[in-house]
């Protein structure tokens, strides 16, 4: 519940509150001691946000993230983001933002409503950009060296010339060999079949052949996992390969749903159709 004074269609700025971008009002809560995050750094944010009648609509809680929600402070925002108070701040510190909803919105039509969005956020920890540039580059190698030998187990049972292997770490395996033409190239549209797999795991997670429904979609243009894009590029319509995608060529760190956990490499099956 939000005190008397502050209540946010009726929000008026006292004395504990710095103003910045002649806009946008923040009250630092905590002060502790030490170095704080620049642009460019790493930090771990906890955050809510409310509406202009105090109604909670967005905690980053939701996301059941230990730690804090890890972020990047790029200096690519607007007049009145948030995102700069985060400099103001040392680990273990919190403010309350107050940001004129015609400016979180963008929408200069509202400028005369003086309705506020109230921001509730604590910076946790930060990592410096070198030093999170470091670590995660010694993460991607102990990676590269597990799952390459995971690929490797896989690829000896096949020709070696039906392989292809990228830097990347992608890898297909051609399983018809006899299919004319040229390769799709980006931006072509394509429909495919397909079964997807974890690594060294039976069940299958998603089969567009039982659902009788192909994926359509344009290649290289960022519509479907970065490891897709690179090889579907290197196939024919009417091809048929299984394609190894290592991780970060997949959904990295963050993974996706309840069945592909963080750092986890995947295996289809592709089929690319003849006509979309």
């Amino acid at each position: 519940m939000l005190p008397a004074l502050l209540k946010a269609q009726t929000f008026i700025p006292d004395a504990s509150f710095t103003v910045y971008n002649q806009q946008t009002y923040y009250k630092i809560h905590g002060f502790s001691a030490g170095k704080r995050p620049v642009w460019g750094d790493v930090i771990k944010m906890s955050l809510e946000k409310y509406d202009p009648e105090g109604k909670l609509m967005f905690s980053t809680a939701l996301l059941d993230i230990e730690g804090g929600v890890e972020m990047e402070l790029k200096k690519d925002g607007w007049d009145g983001d948030i995102t700069e108070i985060f400099l103001l701040l040392h680990p273990g510190d919190g403010a309350t933002v107050y940001v004129p909803k015609w400016i979180a919105d963008k929408d200069s039509s509202l400028v005369s409503s003086k309705q506020f969005y109230r921001y509730e956020i604590t910076l946790h920890q930060f990592t410096e950009r070198s030093e999170y540039e470091r670590k995660k580059a010694e993460r991607l190698e102990m990676l590269r060296i597990t799952e390459t030998s995971i690929f490797d187990s896989i690829i000896k049972a096949f020709p070696s010339k039906n392989v292809v292997q990228f830097k990347s770490g992608v890898t297909i395996i051609k399983t018809n060999s006899h299919v004319q033409g040229k390769s799709v190239s980006v931006g072509e549209n394509i429909s495919v079949h397909y079964l997807l797999k974890l690594i060294n795991g039976e069940k299958e997670l998603d089969n567009s052949y039982v659902r009788g429904m192909p994926f359509s979609f344009s290649v290289g243009e960022g519509q479907v996992i970065k490891g897709w894009d690179e090889a579907l590029l290197q196939l024919k319509k009417g091809d048929k390969a299984i394609v190894l995608i290592p991780s970060w060529m997949a959904y990295g760190e963050r993974g996706a749903g309840p069945d592909i956990a963080p750092d986890t490499p995947l295996y289809f099956e592709i089929e690319i159709l003849k006509e979309p």
